[in-house]
């Protein structure tokens, strides 16, 4: 299903106007099914404030990529090394013989104190 769509002249940033083009799109799903869960997924133009916040005010869950900066460092480093864990998947290819075997680690973040949303 196509839940919003827009046309923009080539110079425009792949990431412009993705909150709210987001917004109608969850809105939509709601629409149609209200239970159903949703997954947003994204490259690091759309891994924005707006997007992240957009995402978790309307209970989608998401994959983006972000750029990484001092910040997103310091947060990585925070993080306990017995939070992490390994994770190893198949990605899905056209051609059966073209797989390719994804591995990453995962954690959850700690949470930040309360009045500190940061994200």
């Amino acid at each position: 299903m196509i839940a919003e769509a827009q046309l923009r002249s080539g110079k425009a940033a792949s990431g412009r106007g993705a909150a709210y083009q987001l917004k109608q799109a969850i809105t939509t799903a709601k629409a149609i099914n209200p239970d159903a869960p949703i997954l947003v997924r994204g490259d690091s133009m759309f891994g924005t404030k707006k997007v992240i916040t957009t995402c978790i005010q309307r209970g989608a869950e998401f994959s983006l990529s972000i750029s990484r900066n001092k910040r997103i460092n310091a947060a990585i480093a925070a993080i306990d090394e017995a939070a992490w864990t390994r994770c190893t998947t198949r990605a899905r290819s056209k051609t059966p013989t073209r797989g390719v075997d994804l591995r990453c680690q995962v954690a959850k973040p700690p949470t930040p104190a309360p009045g500190r949303a940061e994200h």
